[in-house]
């Protein structure tokens, strides 16, 4: 109906059918739902606007970057205090983060996140 009274142009009533597919791809199928296999509509659903993509992909990566970092301290217990040799192991980790597929993984799903939440 919106897009009928044109109240929202034809991008994001495209992102918007993109959304709802695959809504019901993940909730009426009985194959696995699998991220790395739409990420392709995963862009799609967040590119209603112009550079909108670039927004949300440096939105989710900083975001992102910030947790694992988080993580990564939370793991070697530096909340007492950070000597050198693991500032500079949790600095060398951060540096090869977006080599990581599970990572790169993670990401496409922040992207969506923020994504709808704008949507």
């Amino acid at each position: 109906m919106l897009y009928a009274f044109r109240l929202i142009d034809s991008k994001f009533y495209s992102a918007l059918n993109v959304n709802r597919k695959l809504r019901n791809i993940a909730a009426h199928t009985s194959e696995p739902f699998e991220i790395e296999h739409i990420k392709e509509q995963l862009e799609a659903i967040i590119d209603f606007e112009e550079n909108f993509t670039i927004i949300i992909d440096k939105l989710a990566r900083e975001n992102l970057y910030k947790m694992k970092e988080i993580q990564m301290r939370d793991t070697v217990k530096l909340a007492e205090g950070i000597d050198e040799m693991k500032e500079s192991i949790i600095q060398e980790k951060l540096k090869t983060l977006w080599n990581d597929p599970y990572v790169n993984d993670q990401l496409v799903i922040w992207k969506l996140g923020y994504g709808l939440t704008f949507i």
